[in-house]
C-alpha cells in the first residue's frame, strides 16, 4: 500500500522514509486511499457548480437567441432555471434605478458645479455616501421582495387563466415558462445598468419597458402556447384581459409602497452633514 508523508504529502511506494524529504514515514501518515477521497470531494463540489453553471448559461442563450420559438419547448424540467431567472430579474430591475438615480445626482451635481461653482467632488462623495444606505434599502432591499411577490402574482395569475381557459398547464409549467420568457428582459435590465454607468440616461426607459413587459406581454405569450384541454372555457382575449386588470391593481398596490419607501429613504438623511 501507498504510504502519503505527513511532513509534504508526497506518495512513497515503500520504505521508512519519505523518497522527497526524508521525513520518517509513521506517526502522521495518511493512507492513499483516504487522501485522494479528501481531495475528490472539493473537486466534485466545484465540478457541479461549473455543469449548474454551465447548463443555466446555456438555458440563458437559447431563450435569449429565440424566446418565441423556444416556449413551446420549455417545460417542467425548466422549472429551476425559471425561477432562478425570476431571481435575478427582480434583483436586477431594482439595481438598474439604483444606479440609474445615483448617476442622475452625479450629473445634477456637475450641472451645479459650472453654473456656480460648488465643490464638486467634496460635494459629490458627501451626498453620494449619505444616499448610499438610504436608497440600497429603499431601492434595491425592499424591492427586490417586492417584485419577487409581484411576480408569484403574475405566475400565479397566468395560471388561473390557464385554467379558466381550459388549457393543459401546471402552476411548474407555468412559472417555467414565465421564467423563460423573463430571460430577454432581464437582459436588457443588465444592459440599462451598463449604459447606466457609462452615463447613458435610459434607466427610465428600460424601466417601464420592462416592468410592462413582464406584466402586459408575458401572459399571452404563455396562454397562447398552451394546448386547449377540451372546447367551452373562457376566451383567451378576454381571460387576458382579466389578468391585466388585476395585474394593474396588484402593481399599484406595490408600486405606492414602493415609492412610500423610496420618499421615507430620502427624507430619512440628514442634509445637513452636506451644507
Amino acid at each position: 500500500m501507498m504510504k502519503i508523508c505527513g511532513n509534504c504529502q508526497h506518495a512513497n511506494d515503500e520504505g521508512n522514509f519519505c523518497e522527497n524529504c526524508g521525513a520518517r514515514l509513521g506517526e502522521g501518515e495518511i493512507p492513499a486511499a483516504a487522501s485522494a477521497q479528501v481531495q475528490i470531494q472539493p473537486n466534485q463540489q466545484l465540478e457541479t457548480a461549473k455543469n449548474a453553471s454551465k447548463i443555466y448559461f446555456g438555458y440563458f442563450l437559447d431563450q435569449l437567441k429565440a424566446p418565441h420559438a423556444k416556449i413551446r419547448e420549455t417545460g417542467n424540467a425548466h422549472l429551476i432555471n425559471g425561477l432562478i431567472t425570476i431571481a435575478l430579474f427582480s434583483l436586477f430591475l431594482p439595481a438598474l434605478i439604483y444606479y440609474g438615480i445615483k448617476e442622475n445626482i452625479k450629473g445634477f451635481v456637475k450641472d451645479m458645479d459650472k453654473l456656480i461653482g460648488w465643490e464638486i467632488e467634496d460635494f459629490f462623495f458627501t451626498i453620494n455616501g449619505l444616499l448610499d444606505d438610504s436608497l440600497k434599502i429603499s431601492v434595491i432591499t425592499k424591492p427586490v421582495l417586492a417584485l419577487m411577490l409581484l411576480m408569484l402574482v403574475m405566475v400565479s395569475l397566468t395560471f388561473l387563466g390557464a385554467k379558466l381557459s381550459k388549457l393543459n398547464a401546471s402552476f411548474q409549467l407555468v412559472a417555467a415558462r414565465y421564467g423563460a420568457l423573463l430571460v430577454p428582459l432581464m437582459a436588457l435590465c443588465v444592459a440599462g445598468i451598463i449604459l447606466s454607468l457609462l452615463g447613458f440616461n435610459v434607466f427610465g426607459y428600460i424601466f417601464l419597458l420592462s416592468i410592462m413587459g413582464a406584466i402586459f406581454l408575458i401572459p399571452p405569450f404563455i396562454l397562447r402556447s398552451l394546448d386547449q384541454t377540451n372546447k367551452g372555457g373562457l376566451d383567451v382575449v378576454l381571460t387576458t384581459l382579466l389578468i391585466y386588470v388585476v395585474s394593474l391593481v396588484v402593481l399599484g398596490l406595490i408600486g405606492e409602497y414602493l415609492l412610500d419607501a423610496l420618499v421615507a429613504g430620502l427624507r430619512s438623511i440628514n442634509f445637513d452633514d452636506i451644507l
